[in-house]
């Protein structure tokens, strides 16, 4: 529970932090299948350009787009990626 917790905080947080538009959306979906369940988060941001795609999830990798600043460690998505491998 308190994985699931965290993963939710770090995606929706980010989605939070880098929307560019002040309509900004953030949709959290849970679907049962089989005998697991499928959590997806998607937002309206920005999106993640295709140089950074295969970095996201590295540890103290970020973006340095308009959300980023001295307070960004790069741990967010890193700890999301292992919380959910796990």
């Amino acid at each position: 529970r308190t994985a699931v917790q965290q993963v939710l905080l770090n995606l929706i947080s980010n989605a939070m932090r880098y929307a560019d538009k002040p309509d900004g959306r953030v949709l959290v979906e849970l679907a049962e299948v089989g005998d697991a369940y499928r959590l997806s988060v998607q937002d309206n941001g920005p999106g993640i350009s295709s140089t950074d795609a295969a970095r996201i999830f590295e540890p103290f990798f970020t973006t340095g787009g308009s959300g980023n600043d001295a307070s960004q460690h790069g741990i967010g998505l890193a700890t999301v990626k292992r919380l959910v491998a796990a």
